[in-house]
């Protein structure tokens, strides 16, 4: 069974809240300031808020790849693209056939 990583869940919530902060115009120090942080844990985790759609979906799920929690995104830069993010976040399909990935067809069920 699934569990969701509740800890990743609230990071990528909490990156959205600083993106729209900043899109309305709040600097980086203002949200720190505001959210009892720093401009650079803001900078580290905000790339979060731009996760692809199928990518939140399982995660949502608790389906994400194991290794993919908010300590491994701290250590990386994910890219804007969401093909290269699904690269990296589950390279293959042995190792996450959750993301959407066929591993077989109908007819090798029976």
């Amino acid at each position: 069974m699934s569990q969701v990583d509740t800890v990743l869940t609230n990071n990528i919530l909490t990156a959205r809240r600083w993106y729209e902060a900043d899109k309305s115009g709040e600097s980086f120090s203002a949200i720190a300031t505001r959210e009892k942080t720093t401009p650079s844990r803001i900078q580290q985790m905000i790339g979060l808020a731009f996760l692809a759609p199928d990518i939140l979906d399982q995660i949502a799920a608790g389906g994400q790849p194991v290794t993919f929690t908010s300590e491994w995104f701290k250590r990386r830069q994910l890219p804007e693209d969401w093909d290269l993010q699904r690269k990296l976040i589950a390279p293959s399909e042995a190792e996450s056939p959750s993301f959407g990935r066929i591993i077989c067809t109908k007819s090798q069920l029976h």
